[in-house]
């Protein structure tokens, strides 16, 4: 049996809204890498948790679907403890930095260094989630680590087919933008940010995507106090009643995956800083332009050949869907995808885990669904 560390993606699915955003670790992306995992795992999988020490009987391996857990400002004392207690062997998909460089690594907290180490010495090689991770893990001596991005591509458990027919005028755009806090006053810098949340205002904007929005979500949820509304409003530019009919029209969260993609199959193309939001927009074969914002996008972009922008030289002022087929590049997807997805095979494989994994196209799995207002 293998034991899975992480959230519950069956209970996120059986709640709602701010509920079900918190079981989801507060953002929903978490559910696209942690249930990819569960796909992809061809044997009896047991759900683990955070807390597992009295949880192992009958379990043989471990496996850890991760994310940005590499930061100055993680602490994994609990998790660590309870690993070096047991004597299973453990492997971590997908882990990457955040907020951080090469010359930040003595600010990484020993209980995380220890961790890795632990995995390393347990597993065939730490997956990380792009080069600029791998560098900052050769610095700390783990040199076991391979890069494949993350797991959440292949929730298919086959290099997806993108759809580029799909991306002809007019376009009917799916947007997703990052925030993690309401106050505007502590959002000063993530100001390109505020401007791409704006965009829910154009025509060509079919479906807007919330992760982890706060407001946004109590709003959909009928919960948002008058403070929220008047908070959301000035945030957005907005008359109150006018944010909140374009959010209650076009908003939308999922606490299911298959959900998500049925959403995101309805359009013709993705717009966003999310980067599970680009790659939910894949998985419904539907072609992405991600907006890199930091070293988390960009090196995933990087490591899966997904079509990117820096944000900064993004034109708000202009026409979006101009821009998106402008950028619109293609043609490193299928050779990135095609690298990382045997990367992840060897991995099971070296692990002796039996998988679902075949490195073939998915062929034309999502039929285009046109968006019907």
């Amino acid at each position: 049996m293998i034991g899975i560390i992480g959230i519950s993606p069956s209970r996120v699915s059986q709640n709602f809204g701010l509920n079900a955003c918190e079981l989801s670790g507060k953002n929903f992306g978490n559910l696209l890498f942690t249930e990819s995992v569960y796909r992809q795992i061809n044997t009896e999988c047991k759900h683990l948790g955070f807390e597992f020490s009295r949880r192992l009987d009958g379990v043989e391996k471990i496996v850890i679907p991760a994310a940005n857990w590499i930061s100055p400002k993680f602490k994994f004392d609990g998790l660590v403890e309870q690993l070096e207690k047991t004597q299973i062997p453990v492997m971590m998909l997908g882990v990457g930095i955040h907020d951080m460089n090469t010359s930040m690594v003595s600010d990484i907290p020993q209980s995380t260094v220890r961790l890795l180490k632990l995995i390393e010495e347990r597993s065939p090689a730490l997956s990380v989630r792009g080069e600029r991770t791998a560098e900052v893990l050769n610095k700390l001596g783990i040199k076991k680590v391979v890069v494949t991005g993350c797991p959440s591509m292949f929730y298919h458990n086959q290099v997806p087919y993108i759809d580029e027919s799909r991306l002809q005028s007019p376009l009917s755009i799916g947007l997703s933008a990052t925030r993690y806090s309401d106050d505007i006053s502590c959002v000063e810098h993530e100001v390109l940010q505020r401007e791409l949340y704006k965009q829910i205002r154009s025509d060509a904007v079919k479906l807007m995507y919330f992760q982890s929005e706060q407001s946004e979500l109590a709003i959909l949820d009928g919960i948002a106090s008058s403070c929220d509304e008047v908070r959301l409003a000035k945030y957005y530019d907005e008359d109150v009643d006018k944010i909140l009919d374009r959010i209650k029209i076009k908003g939308r969260y999922h606490t299911t995956v298959t959900n998500w993609i049925a959403d995101s199959r309805r359009l013709s193309a993705y717009l966003g800083s999310r980067i599970h939001g680009a790659v939910a927009s894949i998985l419904s074969s539907v072609p992405p332009l991600l907006l890199t914002h930091d070293v988390r996008t960009e090196e995933l972009a990087a490591a899966m050949g997904v079509p990117s922008l820096e944000i900064s030289k993004f034109n708000f002022s202009a026409d979006l869907e101009g821009q998106i087929l402008e950028h619109m590049d293609l043609s490193l997807f299928y050779p990135a995808a095609k690298s990382n997805i045997k990367k992840f095979m060897s991995l099971y494989e070296a692990m002796g885990i039996p998988h679902n994994l075949k490195n073939q196209i998915s062929g034309q799995f999502m039929p285009y669904d046109a968006f019907i207002e």
